[in-house]
């Protein structure tokens, strides 16, 4: 059987771009030093270190001194959320808003809080196409709620949620606004400003930059309890030496989304839901295909378990999901799919693709050959 290594799971983990290994290699080479040192090669480091968070914050719409790094956007997520409860623990919010098919880091960290420092956790819900149901989110709106936590576009149906409009929602109730943006930055627009947050985390892995690395927006003058205590990186906010070689190539990654590659991604986004209908037409696509990202596709073909077309893919040599990474080991039904209505039955036969900057028609093409292929094997 003739294999062709493919990998279309990059909303899991997206390859590094060599582009960006090139330049992080350069500096390496450099033997940059530590950017707190104050002889020439700290300096060299401290000089990169600021051209990097000068351009995430461009890309984020805010001020450098609002941009904090941290090892990526489980870090950022915790931070965002323990941070903050902690520094109104003595306040009368106890709220924490959160939606139905969040990021296990954001689900599982106000969990914690609400186990352990006295808040209370609510759930929003949301639509079979994985947007938010705004309706419900304003009743939940009040004067005890500290925070909404709403995941910027979603990990494993690639919904795209309106910031904007659940921005000024918080902002009318003088209620705080953090999203998680791992899936979202760099592949739909952000503006922290014109969405009214107060803090949005990012990482670099999703977007062709080296893992271990990622980094939060936080407005100015928020009071947020740091949860690295140590050497005072980061203005105190994240203490522990500043891996500046990691976070110029995240920096660097993120100039790879330019328009045309993001219309690129479009492009093959529209081709796969073209030929899928054509080659399986039975096939059923979850959540919504219009305000969704560029890159991810979660699908099902009736009476194929996700996890037999995962595992017989696999020997073909081809990398696909069927969810989130952080639980496709696990025996439960996947939440998110669960909360836009399907059955335990329809989510095990759920499948997830996603792709890059430098996927190839003809990758695509090659997916669904297979798939038929893999589907018409007797059981």
């Amino acid at each position: 059987m003739n294999k062709k290594d493919l990998y279309l799971d990059y909303a899991a983990s997206s390859p590094l771009h060599p582009e960006v290994l090139r330049y992080m290699t350069s500096l390496y080479e450099k033997n940059l030093g530590n950017p707190a040192s104050i002889h020439r090669s700290g300096v060299m480091a401290a000089v990169e270190l600021e051209k990097s968070r000068n351009a995430i914050a461009k890309k984020l719409n805010c001020s450098s001194e609002e941009v904090y790094f941290t090892s990526g956007a489980t870090e950022s997520n915790n931070l965002a959320l323990r941070g903050l409860a902690q520094s109104h623990l003595l306040g009368s919010r106890k709220e924490i808003l959160i939606s139905s098919i969040e990021h296990s880091s954001v689900k599982q960290t106000a969990q914690d809080l609400e186990e352990n420092f006295g808040f209370k956790v609510l759930t929003i819900p949301v639509l079979p196409s994985g947007l938010i149901n705004i309706e419900e989110l304003k009743k939940m709106l009040g004067q005890r709620v500290l925070v909404v936590s709403i995941i910027h576009a979603n990990n494993e149906i690639g919904s795209i949620q309106n910031l904007k409009e659940i921005g000024l929602l918080c902002k009318a109730h003088g209620i705080l606004f953090h999203s998680d943006g791992a899936q979202a930055f760099c592949k739909t627009p952000v503006d922290v400003t014109d969405m009214n947050l107060d803090l949005y985390s990012i990482s670099s892995h999703k977007i062709h930059g080296p893992r271990g690395i990622g980094a939060i927006y936080i407005k100015s003058g928020l009071r947020v309890q740091p949860q690295n205590i140590g050497g005072g990186q980061e203005s105190s906010m994240r203490s522990g030496t500043v891996p500046v070689e990691l976070i110029s190539g995240m920096s660097a990654a993120s100039e790879l989304y330019t328009s045309l590659s993001l219309s690129k991604l479009e492009s093959l986004k529209e081709h796969f839901i073209k030929i899928l209908n054509q080659k399986i037409p039975d096939a059923i696509i979850y959540g919504t295909t219009k305000s969704s990202l560029p890159n991810i596709i979660n699908f099902a073909v009736p009476e194929l378990l996700g996890k037999t077309a995962l595992h017989l893919l696999d020997q073909r040599g081809i990398r696909i999901s069927v969810g989130s990474a952080c639980h496709s080991g696990k025996k439960n039904p996947s939440h998110v799919l669960k909360a836009i209505g399907l059955n335990d039955k329809e989510a095990y036969e759920a499948l997830r693709v996603s792709w890059g900057v430098q996927t190839q028609v003809s990758d695509l093409d090659y997916f669904i050959e297979q798939l038929l292929l893999v589907r018409d094997l007797p059981a």
